[in-house]
């Protein structure tokens, strides 16, 4: 960063004169590709934003359909908009691919590097599932443009389909299992389960029923995650499984596995069972312990203003309520 300094000295003004200079000044806090990309904690900061793309919730997507409504326009993908794109939008894939290509120069080993690397990857692969999955053809690129670079077009969705299957499937076999938490291997880092998990959704999303079943047999089998499961009921939940009886015909099913299973899943979103020590947890984005950031969802967007800290800014339709059983 240059600054031009012009500056009136007590001494010039006895001479009566004016000094001027130029001064080369890099403050301390700045960041420049001259100065970036150097060594591990570059590469560690340079990856930690992509984990910053990486969305922590997406009840807005509901919107997309006939589940729910928003009657607040600027809440809800109610519409694209030049002011408003819900979702079209390269800048995962750019900073992705720009770190991808600038880790080499950072002072670390080469299987660190091929890991963060594989970690990258994963994010560009997931923003292109969703530029796919919501508008079809997307722009493959894996280069850094210019900002002033042409207007590209865009690739067929079948292209972009094989690009995230292909790319899934290499860093799985480059991804660790899990992480041992210390820095650099945090607990909540992309693993091999992740990556044929998000493989396995995505061939699903694109009718290749076959690749879906292979990647997510893997996550079964190889044993690292698990389902959640409850063993005893609490008061509450004993009495709510009392008056199943009054809704659900138990012949030829075991009440007991039914229900535990109902109250395995529910419990499986409690605050106390959502983190990353959860068997059925394989990916996580985590919160500061503050309701500000792990409840607001639930109490802000969706409870009614009647029931306190709420304005209901998204609704469910009939659709999704008629979905459910009912009495």
């Amino acid at each position: 960063m240059k600054f031009n300094i012009k500056y009136i000295t007590f001494s010039a003004l006895l001479c009566a004169s004016m000094v001027s200079c130029d001064l080369d000044v890099v403050p301390p806090s700045d960041i420049s590709t001259e100065t970036f990309w150097k060594n591990e904690k570059d590469a560690w900061n340079g990856l930690n934003a992509l984990y910053a793309e990486l969305p922590g919730m997406d009840i807005w997507d509901e919107m997309y359909t006939d589940n729910a409504h928003s009657h607040k326009p600027w809440e809800g993908p109610n519409g694209i908009t030049a002011g408003n794109d819900f979702g079209y939008g390269y800048s995962t894939v750019r900073i992705a691919n720009n770190f991808i290509i600038n880790v080499d120069k950072c002072d670390i080993s080469e299987g660190l590097k091929e890991r963060m690397k594989a970690e990258a990857r994963f994010f560009r692969a997931w923003q292109y599932l969703q530029l796919t999955t919501k508008f079809g053809k997307a722009y493959l690129f894996t280069d850094v443009p210019e900002y002033n670079a042409p207007y590209a077009k865009r690739d067929p969705a079948e292209k972009v389909q094989a690009f995230i299957l292909s790319e899934l499937n290499e860093i799985a076999e480059i991804l660790p299992d899990e992480y041992d938490g210390s820095y650099l291997y945090e607990s909540s880092r992309i693993t091999r389960a992740a990556a044929l998990a998000l493989r396995a959704r995505a061939a699903l999303y694109f009718g290749n029923y076959i690749e879906a079943e292979a990647s997510a047999g893997k996550v079964i089998s190889e044993g690292h995650h698990s389902l959640f499961r409850v063993t005893s009921l609490n008061a509450a939940q004993q009495q709510e499984a009392d008056e199943m009886e009054k809704y659900i015909d138990f012949v030829g099913i075991d009440k007991d596995k039914f229900v535990k299973g109902l109250f395995s899943y529910e419990t499986l979103w409690h605050k106390e069972n959502a983190n990353p020590g959860n068997p059925e947890y394989i990916l996580t984005r985590e919160y500061m312990a503050d309701d500000n950031n792990c409840d607001w969802t639930r109490y802000t967007y969706i409870r009614p203003s009647q029931m306190g800290s709420g304005y209901s800014s998204f609704e469910p339709m009939q659709d999704l309520v008629d979905a459910y059983w009912s009495i």
